[in-house]
């Protein structure tokens, strides 16, 4: 049976569909973090310029397509009311418009677009900072300070808030791992910097929405 019929065929929650769909090979959560960040091509200060350069010949900005892009037979329909649909208002509500970012050469974490974002980049989270507590790719942590993260939207009542460590998990999945943070996640308390690992269609949140299984069922009083 293929991974598609495997979503259709049982009524998995989106831990175990994300189960289905996550490369075997990731080991993001499981490596020391100089040598993943070697592995992307960076270091604590941020990628260098001359290899954001290389990086934006190869990589495609970090655009997660929405629900209703992702559902063609729904356009002619519904696109004179997208502005209004309930899932793509959801959807836009949590994924952040700025992140903070080092890069090599700078002084300090700049301000950028999300969209602008690569593997390999540094960024940085903090609770109290409404602009800056929304996780907009797939990130592990690499540095947290009492930090907290709501994983709600994304597994739904399967996502605890949980603290997170920048320690590597070897015994645990890349998707239970408490050094991992995805995109869509929200930051409740602390604050915390990472290393990004994915984006735009590799993001976990992207894998849910293209199998439909996205938007999941929320506790709004959990949130």
């Amino acid at each position: 049976m293929s991974e598609n019929q495997h979503l259709l065929h049982a009524n998995l929650s989106p831990k175990e569909s994300l189960e289905l769909l996550i490369d075997a090979n990731i080991t993001y959560h499981k490596m020391k973090s100089h040598k993943l960040l070697a592995s992307l091509e960076s270091s604590m200060e941020g990628l260098s310029h001359e290899v954001v350069i290389q990086k934006r010949l190869m990589e495609v900005e970090n655009v997660i397509p929405g629900p209703v892009e992702n559902d063609p037979s729904w356009m002619c329909c519904i696109a004179p009311f997208i502005g209004s649909n309930s899932d793509m208002h959801r959807f836009n509500e949590i994924l952040p418009t700025l992140t903070k970012v080092k890069r090599k050469g700078r002084s300090g974490f700049i301000n950028m677009e999300s969209n602008q974002i690569l593997p390999g980049d540094i960024v940085s989270f903090d609770a109290t900072q409404s602009n800056f507590n929304l996780i907009p790719a797939d990130i592990r942590i690499i540095d947290c300070s009492d930090c907290t993260i709501n994983n709600i939207e994304i597994f739904g009542n399967d996502g605890e808030s949980l603290y997170v460590t920048s320690d590597a998990s070897h015994n645990t999945s890349y998707i239970e791992s408490l050094c991992m943070v995805f995109a869509g996640s929200k930051i409740l308390s602390g604050r915390c910097e990472g290393v990004v690992v994915q984006t735009g269609k590799d993001t976990l949140l992207s894998k849910l929405i293209k199998n439909k299984k996205w938007p999941v069922p929320v506790n709004k009083t959990t949130i």
